[in-house]
């Protein structure tokens, strides 16, 4: 659109001023004006993304909602937590003949079955956390100092330890 006084292009919702000629002020707002009630601003086209993102954002606090209730139902439950098999042997091991006994108690399937869920509660941050977390709560100091982390025992007798 071109005025007496300069050149005025609207081209995509952008208003286009030719710079080597000057409209007049008066001219130059009253096409402003004009422009405006064409274009969209960012704040009306923004105000469908505002909606879906703050219905998204509803979801995820629901859900956050229902995991936390989820984990307070666990938690409140009497019988939640697990206990060590009543004839598994007592845990950690002391003695290398502890280790045979434990040995001998693994080798039923659902001996394992039973003694699993006992030694994940002890959980961690990582894997090797939570290996480390599970050898403690298996093997004492004094019998862990002789094995290496390939469950053979040093020096003395390379017999693998069956625990996996």
């Amino acid at each position: 659109m071109a005025t007496s006084s300069g050149s005025l292009e609207q081209a995509d919702d952008i208003l286009v001023v030719d710079v080597n000629t000057t409209p007049t002020t008066s001219n130059f707002l009253r096409q402003e004006q004009r422009s405006d009630a064409n274009v969209q601003t960012p704040s009306r086209r923004g105000a469908g993304i505002d909606k879906i993102l703050l219905r998204r954002m509803e979801r995820m606090e629901r859900k956050i909602d229902d995991v936390i209730e989820i984990l307070k139902k666990q938690k409140s439950q009497p019988g939640s937590t697990v206990q060590k098999p009543e004839d598994c042997p007592e845990l950690p091991l002391r003695e290398m003949s502890s280790v045979d006994d434990l040995e001998c108690y693994l080798s039923f399937d659902n001996h394992i079955d039973l003694l699993v869920p006992f030694l994940t509660r002890t959980g961690g941050r990582g894997e090797k956390e939570a290996t480390e977390r599970v050898l403690a709560e298996l093997l004492a100091d004094k019998i862990a100092s002789n094995y290496n982390w390939m469950g053979i025992i040093r020096k003395d007798q390379p017999k693998k330890l069956g625990l996996k």
